[in-house]
């Protein structure tokens, strides 16, 4: 454990900036590795689980737009 009388040194700013870059990523890689395969599917399978994919989508997306990003 670090313990700082004032702020954090640049380089542990940085550092630590750069992680939650990382983490973003990976999140984003692992949820188009999902994506394309779950799309996949859904178009082999019928036009009503189709039409239900997109939905679900939508309504995921205009979820995360209307929430917004939580500090």
């Amino acid at each position: 454990m670090l313990f700082l009388a004032s702020a954090p040194p640049l380089w542990i700013r940085g550092a630590g900036d750069g992680a939650g870059a990382a983490v973003a990523a990976v999140a984003a890689a692992a949820a188009w590795a999902l994506l394309v395969p779950s799309w996949r599917k859904a178009r082999t399978v019928g036009r009503r689980r189709e039409s239900r994919w997109l939905l679900y989508a939508l309504v995921g997306i205009a979820g995360a737009i209307i929430v917004g990003p939580t500090s």
